[in-house]
């Protein structure tokens, strides 16, 4: 918690902000199929299970993205709070395939180079620009309660 980032310059990324708790790397090849098989409820552990929150993100600029320009993921116990965005200034590769924006448990695919977000809290976004992008910015994920 009580996180900043600022005054950031990235070029040729695939997603330049992530903040993904499905992480899915490290769990084993036998053991990735019996996660994502499994619903949400019944692999929540309370008592392991960690926050995030209180997050400031300003001044950032990224270009040639091939992505998602942001992919924030909390878990349903356990919401990403508070996150800040001001002032994010993003250039999207058109001339690259769009990449997978995190290792997520359920391989979210990205089509364009929106910020995405599921279980996130009270988010502020202001002034989040895709300069060569002419559609909606910021999208809410749709996970199913089937997953």
């Amino acid at each position: 918690s009580n996180i900043t980032l600022k005054d950031i310059e990235m070029t040729n990324v695939a997603a330049p902000l992530v903040i993904n708790m499905f992480y899915r790397c490290g769990a084993a090849e036998d053991k990735l199929q019996e996660l994502m098989d499994q619903k949400i409820p019944d692999i929540i552990d309370s008592e392991k299970t960690p926050a995030i929150k209180n997050i400031l993100i300003q001044n950032i600029k990224a270009d040639n993205i091939r992505s998602s320009s942001a992919f924030f993921f909390g878990l349903p116990e356990s919401p990403i709070q508070n996150v800040t965005i001001n002032d994010f200034r993003i250039t999207f590769d058109s001339d690259s395939e769009i990449e997978e924006p995190a290792m997520d448990l359920f391989y979210t695919k990205a089509d364009s180079p929106v910020l995405l977000h599921k279980c996130l809290e009270n988010p502020d976004f202001q002034n989040i620009n895709i300069l060569n992008y002419d559609k909606l910015p910021v999208v809410e994920i749709d996970i199913s309660e089937e997953q």
